[in-house]
């Protein structure tokens, strides 16, 4: 289902407070339009959005696990930039760099200068996209996406259980001209984010 909201309220969007109101009334009355819908989970996606080509097998794996080993999850964020995804990987992270450290070092230990340009070249790396390693494997093999403790930030996709939206809707009201991932991450209801972005 695609909705185009209208807003009736006149906002100055050249500055920057009022966009943020703006946005976020506009994205409390499209999620108004779901609330008494028939389906069990609705998707809130920003118009700047692209979805990945495997996002429903993700979306069914997210379903399983709202519905069954996370417990009661009222939201679920799909995207959280590559800077934030550290929290959540760390323990993997540290696994693979020793590991892959070890490794290096087994090959080319009778090579003393090659296998520390190895091991930088393996830390740089890690340090600026060994964090995504962990999800993409993961999904590569199980074909499941991981969900984890929802962190600030980010919300251009949230998946959202429906019969969570109208007390949601209720957020709006007590932190009015806040911005939409401040409200969901101030809120009563809990959150997780994907490990995985299904949206770019």
């Amino acid at each position: 289902m695609i909705s185009i909201i209208h807003s009736g309220n006149q906002f100055n969007t050249s500055e920057h407070s009022q966009r943020i109101a703006k946005e976020t009334a506009d994205y409390w009355s499209c999620l108004n339009l779901t609330r008494d819908s028939e389906a069990r989970y609705g998707t809130r996606l920003e118009d700047d959005v692209v979805v990945l080509p495997s996002l429903r097998p993700m979306i069914a794996s997210l379903i399983y696990q709202m519905d069954v080993t996370v417990g009661k999850v009222d939201y679920a964020k799909l995207y959280h930039t590559n800077k934030r995804r550290y929290i959540s990987n760390v323990p993997q992270i540290i696994a693979v760099s020793l590991l892959l450290s070890s490794l290096l070092h087994w090959l080319l230990s009778p090579r003393p200068v090659l296998s520390l340009m190895g091991c930088l070249f393996l830390l740089i790396h890690l340090r600026n996209q060994g964090n995504l390693f962990p999800a993409d494997f993961r999904y590569a093999v199980t074909g499941s996406v991981y969900v984890t403790a929802s962190e600030s930030c980010c919300t251009p996709a949230v998946f959202f259980r429906t019969s969570s939206i109208p007390d949601s809707l209720m957020l709006e009201k007590s932190f009015t001209g806040r911005a939409k991932d401040h409200i969901l991450d101030e809120s009563r209801f809990i959150g997780r984010e994907s490990d995985f972005n299904l949206v770019s």
